[in-house]
């Protein structure tokens, strides 16, 4: 469920005209778009995100939430970062015509929630947030790997921890060779 001005759920319908101005409701530039063509099971989840193309120009990339696959260089949003009120986005799987779609927008909120990028390695890396999150989503933009979702209701941070892999239909499993999280009282621990 979105919370008033953290995210904004945009629904439209296509009309293949590149260029196509949408509005939301966050008041703020989003951090990252997701969005789903609702008429086809088919076309991949679109995710726009500011850490794309390394946080150069992240919006001239795409990466789709549904495959393991490294981002693209695509012009899904035009080329153009969102604005406080809209965004853009072209032809094709994000503007067919007559074609039902679902946008998600979210922003970060000081000590709620925060969307952002961190550069790994093959040892721990910690990344701050500004307080201990109870959810982190994790995805390798340069390279193949899962989308991984930790929470602590799945015990993030114990030994036992469990992880969704969202881009599969997967039940969770404990990290063995990939990443999981520790959160600390600043933010959360990326280990390996």
């Amino acid at each position: 469920m979105c919370i008033r001005d953290r995210c904004s759920i945009v629904q439209y319908v296509g009309n293949n005209t590149a260029g196509a101005k949408l509005a939301h409701g966050l008041s703020q530039k989003p951090k990252t778009i997701w969005i789903k063509n609702r008429d086809s099971a088919a076309t991949n989840w679109v995710v726009g995100h500011i850490g794309l193309d390394g946080g150069n120009e992240p919006w001239t990339h795409a990466i789709y939430l549904n495959e393991d696959e490294a981002e693209l260089d695509y012009d899904f949003f035009m080329d153009k970062a969102p604005t406080a009120y809209s965004f853009e986005v072209t032809t094709g799987s994000v503007n067919d015509t007559n074609k039902k779609y679902v946008a998600i927008l979210f922003r970060s909120i000081t000590g709620i929630s925060k969307v952002g990028s961190y550069s790994g390695s093959s040892s721990s890396v910690t990344v701050t947030t500004g307080f201990q999150p109870r959810f982190v989503l994790l995805k390798r933009a340069d390279g193949s790997a899962n989308w991984y979702l930790m929470d602590t209701l799945r015990g993030m941070g114990n030994t036992s921890t469990h992880r969704i892999k969202l881009n599969t239909d997967a039940a969770q499993d404990e990290p063995t060779g990939g990443p999981y999280v520790v959160p600390v009282s600043t933010g959360f621990d990326v280990r390996r």
